[in-house]
């Protein structure tokens, strides 16, 4: 890594895979400036060689503008392991006193800021001495892995068997798609996460918890049932939920074979248990592979648990700044913000389904009346006596007014019933658009309401031509 630091106080942290600038305080001092590359790169302070002051620093509380040169100043950062060599520092130092032109190829697009062209300039000189530095450190961080009583022969733990460039293996994460809706797709409860690769290592690095990593690979014929008969057990889904931070990314058959680059024979389908104890990046604590049994899943996580918990006890403890405690207390409230939010969409996503069920038991509720009404005006018009003709005697002609203005016309015979009027006014709703079945039957002059529906035409004097008005009950 190297850090860029001017009179403006503008601080540029670079290294292979990252660029980020920032601006400090007058008064901050060699610690806050370790605190801060700590925060961005995860190397711990106890673990940084800074070098290239213009004056030897004595102490952590040193204020920066008293060691660093007027004008600028390159801070070369390496790991305690391993320090870049005397050519790549001065490399980088000459990329500053001559900063590159811009090709022509490029004059069209949008210019870089100088900072960041120099940034980019030390990357590309400094990319194989970090590969080779951080290669030489999982090496040696591996030999101080417990030995077989945390490894199986059925899932061999890369980290304690082979050396590799975490870069590569981030490299190859990031290259996978992210899978945001993979938990409501099986309908399991693990809690995974679907952001960047290194926000989620930093989050269980942060939360001193193993990183749980499913390379989620729908071409293989075994995924559909591992998702959902293992991922979806009840139990396990409690415990990588209590005990690690859980992440997921689709592969395709090009990043499965990348990843099977990296870490070697893959076995599908499988998962990774990733952790970083002392600062300088992942290591892979074990890889289960070709996963058909639930029972010896978990026994293979409560088995790099326990590795993870011995490593977490034996690594050095480092001071943490005010600056550190302030971020990372920042970074929890933004996690708890992250997930009220969830949980309100969650509440908000069963209100709309309920209401969606109560509008459509509503409906339900309305067609069956509707059919139910249909049938009971079916059997009323079965029900009614047939229509005299103009000729023949004792009928009566009866005038019909209704509430909403319209008015019917009907023979009946003078031995039909009131009823049988009633019956024929509901008959009619589907013509008339009046569809009430509580109303009575008056005559006007004078004004009688015919309230005993059973008594006959000829009983209530409605014979010959006859004006009938419907009210409706109060």
């Amino acid at each position: 890594f190297f850090v860029y630091w001017n009179t403006a106080m503008q601080l540029t942290i670079c290294s292979t895979d990252t660029i980020e600038q920032c601006e400090l305080k007058p008064n901050e001092t060699l610690g806050d400036l370790k605190s801060m590359i700590y925060g961005i790169t995860g190397i711990e302070p106890a673990a940084q060689i800074l070098e290239g002051f213009s004056t030897t620093p004595t102490s952590d509380n040193v204020p920066l503008s008293s060691i660093c040169s007027d004008d600028s100043t390159l801070i070369n950062v390496t790991h305690a392991f391993g320090a870049a060599t005397a050519t790549t520092a001065q490399n980088a130092m000459q990329s500053i006193n001559n900063p590159p032109s811009i090709p022509a190829s490029r004059m069209n697009n949008p210019p870089i800021q100088p900072d960041e062209e120099f940034a980019r300039s030390l990357l590309q000189t400094q990319a194989n001495e970090m590969d080779r530095a951080t290669s030489q450190h999982n090496s040696n961080f591996s030999s101080t892995i417990p030995n077989s009583s945390f490894e199986s022969a059925a899932s061999p733990s890369i980290s304690s068997n082979s050396s590799f460039s975490q870069s590569s293996l981030f490299d190859v994460f990031s290259k996978m798609k992210a899978r945001k809706d993979f938990k409501e797709y099986f309908d399991i409860s693990v809690r995974f996460c679907s952001d960047p690769i290194r926000s989620v290592s930093t989050r269980a690095k942060r939360q001193k918890k193993p990183l749980f990593v499913y390379p989620y690979f729908p071409n293989h014929h075994k995924t559909e049932q591992f998702c959902s008969e293992i991922l979806g057990t009840t139990g396990l889904s409690d415990f990588l939920n209590e005990s690690f931070v859980c992440w997921v990314a689709e592969m395709d058959d090009r990043t499965a074979e990348s990843l099977e680059n990296v870490i070697g024979t893959l076995q599908h389908p499988l998962v990774l248990v990733l952790a970083d104890i002392d600062g300088h990046g992942l290591s892979v604590l074990k890889t289960i592979q070709g996963i058909n049994d639930v029972d010896q899943l978990l026994i293979d996580l409560l088995t790099a648990q326990d590795q993870y918990e011995v490593l977490l006890s034996t690594a050095p403890v480092v001071p943490v700044s005010s600056r550190q405690m302030l971020m990372e207390e920042q970074n929890k409230e933004y996690e708890d913000s992250l997930r009220r939010d969830q949980e309100i969409e969650r509440q908000q996503e069963l209100e709309r389904i309920q209401q969606e069920e109560e509008q459509m038991r509503l409906e339900q509720e309305e067609s069956r009346r509707e059919q139910e009404e249909l049938l009971k005006q079916n059997e009323i018009v079965k029900s009614l006596p047939q229509e005299p003709s103009e000729t023949d005697s004792n009928i009566s002609k009866l005038n019909i007014r209704l509430p909403n203005g319209k008015r019917l016309e009907r023979r009946f015979n003078d031995s039909d019933t009131l009823q049988d009027v009633h019956n024929y006014i509901v008959s009619q709703s589907n013509e008339t658009g009046f569809s009430s079945t509580e109303f009575d039957l008056v005559t006007t002059f004078p004004r009688h309401v015919h309230a005993d529906l059973s008594k006959t035409l000829r009983e209530e004097q409605l014979l010959g031509r006859a004006l009938l008005v419907v009210e409706l009950r109060v």
